[in-house]
């Protein structure tokens, strides 16, 4: 079962995104065309208070935050990604969902005094390069999505990192993307970069 926090800002925040209500949706409309995609939702609720219950997949193994993928569990989750943008390549029933916002992502619009604290925190484990080079990125922020925003769309993840992503016990099992909140309409590449970009 995953369902919405005890935390109310935190669901605050969430339902302002409409993520729950995008995560319903793809499942309910766009991942049957996916072969052997997991997980299955057997039923759902994208109404607050909002959740999905879904097959058990607690023998696989989450992708690891802190310490990183490795290389294959890299290339297989991307080739997993690849096949997902291939079946809704620049697919028009995409812009037929409400919910499924164009280029919708919660990061689009960084806030400066969210990025201030950010930096005070995290900038001595960066180091000042990469403090300076994330900033040099910001700066050009609007640029890039303009940029992305001309580029053939797909169905993109929003939130592809190490941890939404299931793995089996050997290299050779294919990655299990969890598609969630943050999903949308958008670039591929803006989906794989964020995968590599997490530590």
């Amino acid at each position: 079962m995953k369902s919405e926090t005890a935390n109310q800002d935190f669901n605050e925040f969430s339902r302002l995104h409409n993520a729950f209500g995008r995560e319903v949706g793809v499942y309910t409309h766009c991942t049957h065309r996916l072969n052997e995609h997991k997980p299955s939702i057997f039923a759902c609720q994208g109404s607050a208070p909002s959740w999905l219950l879904m097959e058990d997949l607690t023998h696989l193994n989450a992708g690891d935050q802190v310490i990183g993928l490795s290389y294959q569990q890299t290339l297989v989750t991307i080739e997993q990604m690849e096949a997902i943008h291939a079946e809704f390549w620049m697919d028009p029933g995409l812009e037929e969902h409400s919910w499924l916002p164009p280029h919708g992502f919660w990061f689009a619009d960084p806030k400066a005094e969210l990025l201030d604290d950010f930096f005070a925190t995290y900038g001595v484990r960066f180091g000042p390069a990469a403090c300076h080079l994330y900033r040099a990125v910001l700066e050009q922020n609007n640029a890039i999505d303009a940029a992305l925003a001309d580029m053939p769309w797909t169905l993109v993840h929003g939130d592809l990192r190490a941890d939404n992503v299931l793995y089996g016990g050997t290299v050779e099992d294919p990655a299990s993307v969890i598609i969630g909140k943050h999903s949308g309409v958008g670039a591929r590449h803006r989906a794989n970069a964020s995968l590599i970009a997490y530590p």
